[in-house]
């Protein structure tokens, strides 16, 4: 596998297209500390296309948070339907501190055919947080919705519950 410089991440501002822009493959700056690829891998969760999963792994940061994100929206808007997501937090370590403002930022940049988005694997302190984020975002972005399920198999029958609506 790849090896890329996670600081070296640059999302296209000026044309809006949040293209990741790796310039460094192997080093950041002169530290002799190399980062392997990111702990967060996307991809379709069902050949419809209507579901992507997030699946965290062991330490994670908010770098790898960004550059899931950026690649899950360019996958989004290659279809024209609706996409929920589900964040699998099953095997991930605990939040990196400045989740909760990061999460805000990076959800700014949803494309508009973005669905709900569902937690999985997560323990009640972060469901807390999860909940008071919820409302706070959800109050200046109408149509936000979140919802946390205790596995995968839960988090799609509460999207397919959801989508009959």
């Amino acid at each position: 596998m790849k090896s890329f410089c996670l600081r070296k991440l640059k999302i296209c501002r000026l044309h809006d297209c949040h293209k990741a822009q790796f310039s460094c493959t192997m080093r950041c700056n002169r530290q002799s500390k190399i980062l392997n690829i990111m702990s967060v891998h996307v991809d379709w969760d069902n050949p419809e296309r209507t579901i992507l999963r997030h699946q965290f792994d062991g330490r994670w940061t908010i770098e790898d948070l960004r550059m899931s994100a950026v690649k899950a929206w360019d996958m989004m808007r290659q279809v024209s339907h609706h996409v929920d997501v589900i964040l699998d937090l099953r095997n991930g370590h605990l939040l990196p501190s400045g989740v909760m403002s990061q999460s805000n930022r990076i959800l700014n940049n949803r494309p508009d055919n973005a669905g709900i988005i569902v937690l999985v694997g997560i323990n009640n302190l972060i469901q807390q947080l999860a909940r008071v984020f919820e409302k706070t975002y959800g109050t200046f972005h109408p149509g936000f919705r979140l919802h946390i399920a205790n596995s995968v198999e839960e988090a799609h029958r509460y999207i397919s519950n959801y989508r009959r609506l």
